[in-house]
């Protein structure tokens, strides 16, 4: 079987057309989707003191869901052309554009789980335990273990506070719940 999605090299394609009905279905998959891991995080967070590496866990399912918003943000803005969507496929892939695509357009309690006043791009990271959690290289080192860029320690676990998760799952699942598919879909 042919993998559509790649060019004759096998390198994936920047852009992919797909039927208009397609679209629509990924849109509500995609919704129908993130709406499930918030209910699997909320289940997950109704222990009034979970313990400390359930709430990690939950903290990358968490992510996982807010990157699926990005996508979802990113199909809601295509248009159907003729029963075709064409659709950046490079950006639909890559966790960093779906990441930054979610964190632009959600409030801010959406997207912090470690607190602090500070905006983690302004300070180094291992200075202050503040800003988002929400990036793909938090979510890995929740999901795998690592080795620091300077080869002499062990990547650490972000710390994740409980309140600022329950709260940012609460407000991206009510935010996820009001989400319209635009009428075009």
């Amino acid at each position: 079987m042919v993998d559509l999605r790649k060019d004759d090299r096998g390198h994936w394609k920047r852009e992919l057309e797909i039927p208009s009905e397609l679209w629509k279905q990924l849109l509500h998959e995609t919704l129908q989707g993130i709406i499930a891991l918030l209910d699997v995080v909320a289940e997950g967070l109704e222990d009034a003191n979970p313990p400390r590496n359930r709430v990690i866990i939950l903290a990358g399912i968490y992510t996982f869901a807010l990157e699926e918003c990005g996508k979802l943000l990113r199909l809601s803005h295509l248009s159907p052309n003729q029963g075709k969507v064409t659709i950046d496929y490079g950006a639909f892939r890559s966790h960093t554009v779906k990441f930054n695509d979610a964190i632009a357009a959600l409030p801010p309690e959406c997207t912090n789980l470690r607190g602090g006043a500070f905006q983690r791009n302004a300070f180094q990271a291992n200075a202050f335990q503040t800003g988002l959690l929400a990036d793909f290289e938090a979510r890995q080192a929740i999901f795998y273990s690592d080795i620091t860029e300077t080869s002499d320690g062990i990547v650490q676990i972000p710390v994740v506070n409980l309140e600022l998760l329950r709260t940012a799952a609460r407000s991206l699942r009510e935010y996820a719940m009001n989400f319209q598919i635009p009428k075009r879909a």
